[in-house]
């Protein structure tokens, strides 16, 4: 599979390359299937009342609303909480017409709750404020990726009121047919007794996923009604850490990621990869549960007249993102002026 760099479609063709791969198995090993877009396969994200509304003003908006055709969501971003979250079966039909869809898609799902922490050693340190850029209170989230097939918003200072050695940020990448919540910890001190960085999800959103299976170890779970709906949790494996799931009783699940030992100013870092079941197929959850196994991303870049300029290379899979990406060069080596 290649990647053709045509001007302002470059970013964006950055993940389509990635999205084809989900939909269509695009270099599944032993053979190619034709990428596919559905009217599935869009993201947006919004302010429900406005990024400035009235009747709040001068205090901005903290929470977003995010909507595919498979799942949506809210994001509180002076908690760093998901407060709402469920399957959606294309409510919009297609791209287009979710652009016209009332916040009641959103507002109709379940509810949510999601804490973070870390612990070192056996020390606990909950994550208590949430901060934008320069540390602002009252803008404590930034939007920054967006397109029909990724919004990502961060919050780029997290702090830990028991513990004057941890900083922190956390990260919501969205995709059409899955999100990425990631929580980072970063340390002044190091940690010879080891760290983790935790995300807990509960909530009436997963209290009725009654089904459980465990997929890959105790590192990804499915988790569903009895009808079969429910959501797939994967915590991508990241080479010297040790990812966990466990499932809470009454519901919910914390995802952990740990490592032996932490160099000062070192990170430790979770992403919990959420899929929702409805039309998830097997081999789709192989490609997020065993990047590179399975399925195989390559590109090259093009000149104009379609010829590859470089040899192909293999994409880089980012838990961040639960996607791989590849890397453009600049313009000037396939011809542009």
């Amino acid at each position: 599979m290649t990647c053709r760099p045509v001007s302002s479609a470059c970013k964006r063709l950055r993940y389509l390359c990635v999205w084809w791969l989900v939909v269509g198995l695009a270099t599944a090993q032993g053979g190619v299937t034709p990428p596919a877009v559905t009217d599935v396969d869009h993201v947006y994200s919004y302010w429900p009342k406005n990024f400035r509304p009235w009747t709040s003003w001068p205090a901005y908006e903290t929470e977003r609303y995010f909507h595919s055709g498979t799942y949506g969501l809210s994001f509180d971003a002076a908690s760093g909480s998901i407060t709402r979250l469920g399957w959606l079966a294309n409510p919009g039909g297609g791209a287009e017409g979710a652009l016209e869809l009332p916040n009641s898609v959103v507002t109709s799902l379940m509810t949510a709750d999601v804490t973070h922490d870390v612990l070192l050693g056996a020390a606990l340190h909950p994550a208590t404020s949430f901060l934008g850029e320069g540390g602002s209170v009252n803008i404590p989230g930034r939007l920054i990726d967006g397109g029909r097939f990724m919004q990502r918003v961060d919050i780029p200072q997290v702090g830990y009121a028991s513990s004057s050695e941890l900083g922190g940020s956390i990260q919501l990448a969205a995709m059409p047919r899955h999100f990425v919540l990631t929580h980072r910890a970063v340390t002044t001190v190091q940690q010879a007794a080891g760290a983790s960085a935790r995300i807990h999800l509960t909530g009436a959103a997963l209290s009725g996923l009654t089904r459980v299976t465990f997929l890959d170890g105790d590192r990804a779970v499915r988790m569903t009604n009895t009808n079969g709906d429910g959501w797939v949790f994967i915590i991508p494996e990241v080479a010297g850490t040790d990812g966990t799931i466990v499932v809470l009783p009454g519901g919910g699940i914390t995802a952990s990621c740990s490592v032996t030992q932490l160099a000062a100013g070192g990170t430790v870092a979770v992403s919990l990869v959420a899929l929702p079941t409805p039309g998830l197929s097997n081999s789709q959850i192989d490609v997020y549960l065993r990047p590179g196994t399975n399925v195989r991303v390559q590109h090259a870049q093009q000149d104009r007249a379609g010829v590859n300029v470089e040899p192909l290379a293999d994409a880089v899979f980012d838990p961040e993102r639960g996607a791989y990406l590849v890397d453009l060069d600049l313009l000037t080596r396939v011809g542009a002026p």
